[in-house]
């Protein structure tokens, strides 16, 4: 065997041990600990959870900043911009609904930002009927 095919070998080598190691190393750490929640546990998070998400992102139309209304999910910032537009041509908001009024603001993107809207505290009524 030639110098150069040691060289090889020994390089070839070395990268099969590395690549074991690395191998052992992420079956070490990837050991996940898993945990059996009852269901009533679980809803009660979610539940939770989808309070939370809803508080926090919740924002009063007669006093949102642009890059707030920007944080709902479908508003961009034109959008965000008309709305602030409409807000001072009106002085202010009556109800969540009057959103409707603005251009570009249809039935299907206010049942979407629906629980996320509020005027003085309240939140917007959906349109649709109420789903079981």
């Amino acid at each position: 065997m030639s110098q150069t095919e040691r060289k090889v070998l020994a390089v070839l080598t070395l990268f099969l041990i590395l690549g074991m190691g690395v191998r052992w190393y992420q079956k070490e750490n990837s050991k996940v600990d898993l945990k059996v929640v009852p269901s009533q546990e679980l809803d009660f998070v979610k539940q939770k959870f989808e309070e939370n998400r809803l508080k926090k992102k919740q924002v009063d139309l007669n006093t949102a900043t642009s890059q707030e209304l920007e944080e709902l999910p479908g508003i961009g910032p034109k959008l965000a911009q008309q709305i602030i537009r409409y807000r001072e041509t009106v002085k202010t908001f009556s109800s969540p609904e009057e959103v409707l009024k603005i251009k570009g603001f249809g039935k299907a993107r206010y049942e979407n930002l629906c629980p996320y809207l509020l005027v003085n505290g309240k939140e917007g009524l959906s349109l649709s009927p109420a789903k079981k």
